[in-house]
């Protein structure tokens, strides 16, 4: 018992130093299929029937898999008749999945059956089986795919009553309505609010069997998404909404023209590299956005969590992630990870020098005013402007950066304007102002 005990201490030791995002998985008995399945940097996997103590384990599930198998005991659910039908049986695994059902049921914690798993729930729960299909429904049902266990599942609505009972209530159209707002607006929905664009952008789901566009449309064309319907200045909605770590790396890829590996030339890099090593592991997870993995169906915290809503994008557990991103794409590296982003880089010198943006590179007054007009949701107030201009400059003179970049242009040497460059470029992004949409 000390063994295992120490065991557990020193696994939880080793997964809180290496990786605080990981999360336990438990399977309730593994094979390769499974793990190569979650294998997952972001995941612990542990095999529940190796397990000599599992109730010690089961304190440190985040998630429960019940997986495929032998037939379960007949027993379980009273059938007495099909013990000599049934094949080869495990009334250890049985026992095990049976507690690990309880324990995921009692405690809310995410679970998944496959095949068996899903008939072990069914029976945890006080449901039965057919012993043996082929003996009891005959070919009716074929369950093997030419004699193999695995296959295709196709899962379909057929009750169509019952989509209709949910698309046909005014509340589904008035909740989609209020998502599309929270998104694309504010998280502060007034009375005044909910009357008149609400309703109308409800009427327009309800009217154009919900087409989600056609309301975003709406939205975004209105004077109540430019904060124009109204001289009220103490209600300003523009730039009330933090932007997730996805929309500020989308809009920075966008506006800067970085460009990606070719996904069908250079796949490892476009794939592996940026997209599941960069952008997946670093810019999303550890700003607290693991891409595609939510904590629960409701979606992340930020979209739905009264009374922060957005605000939950911005704690002290995301806060290094989402500044190191204008590094991370500067540099070309993960920064907080081993490795590069797969070519992907902004070499930012080079857009000031070819990018329409600017008006005149050779003016630094020009060029801080170009970058914040385009990059803002407002025009902010003379005396940010004057700090950006000051951390761009760092005591030059705007003569001094006439004569710097007129140098470049001339020489095409850029040691003298890249740092000075970049450190506009990072201040500029990680603002408070770059943050808001």
């Amino acid at each position: 018992m000390k063994k295992f005990t120490y065991l557990i201490i020193s696994f939880l030791l080793v997964s809180c130093s290496s990786n605080e995002l990981k999360k336990t998985i438990i399977l309730s008995k593994a094979s390769p299929n499974y793990v190569n399945w979650l294998m997952d940097s972001n995941f612990n996997i542990v095999n529940a029937y190796d397990c000599n103590n599992l109730d010690s384990l089961l304190l440190l599930a985040d998630g429960i898999v019940l997986t495929g198998g032998e037939d379960i005991n007949p027993l379980m659910y009273g059938d007495s008749l099909n013990l000599l039908l049934c094949e080869a049986m495990d009334f250890r695994r049985d026992t095990i999945e049976k507690k690990l059902f309880d324990f995921a049921l009692s405690k809310q914690i995410p679970f998944v059956g496959i095949c068996r798993g899903m008939q072990m729930m069914n029976v945890a729960h006080g449901g039965t089986l057919y012993g043996d299909i082929p003996t009891e429904l005959g070919d009716s049902v074929v369950h093997r795919n030419n004699g193999e266990v695995m296959h295709d599942i196709l899962v379909t609505c057929k009750n169509l009553d019952y989509v209709n009972m949910i698309f046909d209530s005014d509340a589904t159209a008035i909740n989609i309505a209020k998502k599309i707002y929270r998104y694309f607006v504010s998280s502060k929905i007034s009375t005044e609010i909910e009357t008149d664009i609400i309703a109308p952008l409800a009427d327009t789901l309800i009217n154009n069997d919900y087409k989600i566009s056609l309301a975003i449309k709406q939205l975004l064309k209105s004077e109540h998404f430019y904060d124009m319907d109204d001289s009220n200045s103490t209600d300003e909605i523009i730039g009330s909404v933090l932007k997730s770590p996805f929309e500020m790396l989308t809009q920075t890829m966008s506006f800067f023209e970085i460009e990606r590996p070719n996904y069908l030339t250079d796949a490892d890099d476009h794939y592996n590299r940026w997209y599941r090593n960069t952008v997946r592991y670093v810019i999303t997870s550890m700003a607290g956005m693991p891409i595609f993995y939510p904590d629960s169906v409701a979606g992340y915290p930020a979209y739905y969590q009264e009374p922060g809503y957005s605000r939950n994008w911005f704690n002290g557990a995301t806060l290094i992630a989402r500044y190191k991103q204008p590094e991370i794409l500067l540099t070309g590296n993960r920064i907080l990870l081993s490795g590069n982003n797969g070519g992907v880089q902004l070499d930012f010198v080079k857009y000031v020098k070819k990018s329409l943006v600017f008006s005149d590179p050779y003016d630094s007054q020009a060029l801080v005013d170009d970058l914040i007009y385009y990059l803002f949701p407002e025009p902010p107030l003379a005396d940010r402007v004057q700090y950006f201009l000051d951390i761009f400059l760092d005591g030059l003179t705007q003569i001094n950066w006439w004569d710097e970049w007129n140098k470049y242009i001339l020489t095409g040497d850029d040691s003298n304007v890249k740092l000075p460059l970049e450190t506009l470029f990072k201040a500029v992004l990680t603002s408070q102002e770059y943050g808001l949409k």
